[in-house]
């Protein structure tokens, strides 16, 4: 589940007043085939994370986290796609609808740890700060940190 970007949006799309358990409106919202949509919705209510109440998705999980600095194939996956939606958004996203911004800098690498601490929180607090269940849209933050040089 963890490996396709789209089940955690189709989680936080139920989690909106105006979320529809369609598959047609899903797959519209999120720009998916029906049939991605379909196969994503049914194993999403299968695994116990989603159930249909008068024509809505009702999420029935607590977010979704996933391991830190343990390598996984499924989360390389995700973070690959989306990664891929973020330099589709450049093109066809409207830049006040979007922040995708980079710095590069010199760095013996030594307090990589506590920088990386500093992001964990720093995404946790975005996601308090930004969460609204009657908001209309699904977001994405990704926070990229890695070497250009070669390691």
């Amino acid at each position: 589940m963890v490996s396709d970007w789209y089940y955690l949006a189709i989680l936080n799309l139920a989690r909106l007043k105006s979320n529809q358990a369609d598959t047609d409106w899903i797959a519209k919202r999120l720009n998916l085939t029906r049939e991605m949509a379909e196969e994503a919705l049914q194993r999403l209510i299968r695994m116990g994370f989603l159930k249909i109440e008068n024509s809505r998705m009702v999420r029935l999980a607590r977010p979704v986290s996933t391991t830190c600095d343990i390598p996984s194939v499924a989360i390389r996956n995700y973070h690959k796609q989306i990664l891929d939606l973020a330099g589709h958004s450049l093109d066809n996203v409207p830049l006040e609808m979007r922040e995708i911004s980079a710095i590069t800098i010199p760095t013996s690498g030594k307090n990589l740890a506590k920088v990386k601490s500093l992001l964990l929180r720093t995404r946790k607090k975005v996601a308090t700060m930004m969460e609204d269940p009657n908001g209309a849209e699904v977001y994405t933050l990704a926070i990229q940190l890695f070497p250009l040089t070669k390691v």
